[in-house]
């Protein structure tokens, strides 16, 4: 994946040391505190304690605030887990406004040394276009200096004709994207009303403009009221003139964001034609219905026509969506890695714990099974020393997660972080882990033979 931070991630010397010391000094710190507890007590203490049946009050309670503990983080991790898991999932099935499962995406520089000014360089960025629409398997293409989606573009400030200039803070903006003719056609994203843009909107024709439909509503009062209008971009310096532009067309609203925040609310967009804003780094867009079987006939044809220009990011959109989405995926996965095993632990632990607690009080059930209780009664018994445990680490593990969601609440997109139906997902799984912990011991205390218990003693 194209993640720079991926680079600084390594194993080295220091995390291998670490790594190992850690995996040999866990178990015997896990054996030596047993050892050194059992050393400590004499017959007399333990006797005192409740000897058998109890097995200790103080490793009992030990015991019991190990499993609440897992029990808590278990809850707390399952919930960011699926937190985050429904996050990335609203991300990946988030509608875009265009389909991007047919389009090809590079970046290429056209060098200005060699084309001199704008026209030269417009005049080689179209011939290249115009070669890469003649390929076989090719519907069309169109230059950018915005990929769509991948590249948000500049903010820049906007003047509307007829209106009061604003305070700077209070001034209209939209994200500037200068592009082709057959750009809208070759991303698919749809014109709403009036035209696109035209091989004759040159630097010799009326300066026009195509706004999204956020733009309008956001400026205007509804999706289409823009049409016709007149807007100025700002100026980067006050010897520049103003350029009014005329508005030809409104276009859909698209994501500008491949991993969009908390509220993905589309951004207000400023088209521009590309024959009159020349650029030199600029964005291919190619829509086949094969598009990475054309990448190497795109390479082809760049060369053919300019072999000084440098080519890179050839990917189909989807990769590049997903590419741009790998390290959020690698912070899901790690979560949900984490909460399954927290899972494992407090399962493992509760199991012991009632198994342990089991073997303990083999009399105890001998009596009452011998003064007439029933399996049922054996297994509420049972069952309801876990279901504490579980309950008071739940409502700790709730807490906790109320906590550590909103901690990482800009990591969530399209979900609450105190979605009721995540946190009861989480705690069905985490009851559902522990029932089936406590099913074989509970089912072992309904099998004790209550004269062979009493004759043991």
């Amino acid at each position: 994946a194209f993640e720079p931070i991926f680079a600084l991630i390594v194993v080295d010397r220091n995390v291998t040391l670490f790594a190992a010391a850690l995996s040999i000094l866990s178990p015997l710190l896990f054996t030596l505190l047993p050892a050194l507890h059992a050393s400590d007590h004499t017959v007399g203490d333990a006797l005192k304690e409740g000897g058998r049946s109890a097995g200790g009050v103080h490793a009992r309670r030990s015991r019991h605030a190990l499993v609440v503990a897992q029990v808590s983080l278990a809850f707390t991790l399952l919930v960011v887990s699926l937190l985050i898991v429904r996050s990335m999932l609203a991300v990946v099935h988030l509608d875009l406004g265009f389909d991007p499962s047919r389009l090809l995406v590079a970046r290429l520089e056209v060098p200005s040394w060699k084309h001199g000014d704008d026209t030269g360089v417009h005049r080689t960025s179209e011939a290249i276009v115009d070669r890469i629409k003649r390929l076989p398997g090719v519907e069309t293409a169109a230059a950018t200096t915005v990929l769509p989606v991948l590249n948000a573009g500049p903010r820049v400030a906007l003047d509307v004709a007829g209106r009061p200039a604003d305070p700077a803070i209070d001034r209209p903006w939209a994200l500037r994207v200068a592009v082709g003719d057959e750009y809208f056609r070759a991303t698919g994203i749809p014109m709403l009303s009036g035209r696109a843009f035209q091989r004759g909107d040159g630097n010799r024709a009326e300066s026009v403009a195509i706004v999204s439909a956020e733009t309008s509503r956001r400026y205007w009062g509804s999706p289409d009221a823009a049409l016709g209008s007149r807007i100025a971009l700002a100026r980067a310096t006050a010897a520049e003139p103003e350029v009014w532009l005329r508005i030809v067309g409104i276009a859909g609203d698209i994501v500008s964001d491949p991993n969009p925040s908390e509220v993905a609310k589309p951004n207000p967009t400023v088209y521009l034609p590309l024959a009159q804003q020349a650029a030199r780094d600029l964005g291919l867009v190619v829509r086949s219905s094969r598009p990475a079987d054309v990448a190497a006939g795109v390479r082809s044809a760049i060369r053919e026509i300019e072999p000084d220009a440098p080519v890179f990011q050839m990917r189909t959109l989807p990769e590049a969506l997903d590419n741009e989405q790998a390290s959020n995926w690698v912070i899901t996965w790690l979560f949900a890695a984490f909460a399954l095993l927290a899972l494992v632990l407090a399962s493992t632990g509760l199991y012991a714990v009632v198994a342990y607690s089991v073997s303990q009080r083999q009399h105890e059930i001998g009596v009452r099974m011998a003064l007439g209780a029933l399996p049922l009664d054996i297994r509420r018994l049972i069952v309801s020393q876990g279901a504490r445990l579980i309950g008071i680490g739940g409502m700790i593990g709730l807490a906790g997660a109320l906590t550590l969601s909103r901690a990482i609440r800009s990591l969530l997109f399209s979900v609450s972080p105190s979605d009721p139906a995540t946190y009861a997902a989480a705690l069905t799984v985490v009851v559902v882990a522990s029932g089936l912990a406590m099913w074989l011991p509970t089912r072992h205390a309904t099998r004790v033979d209550p004269i062979a218990s009493l004759r043991s003693e």
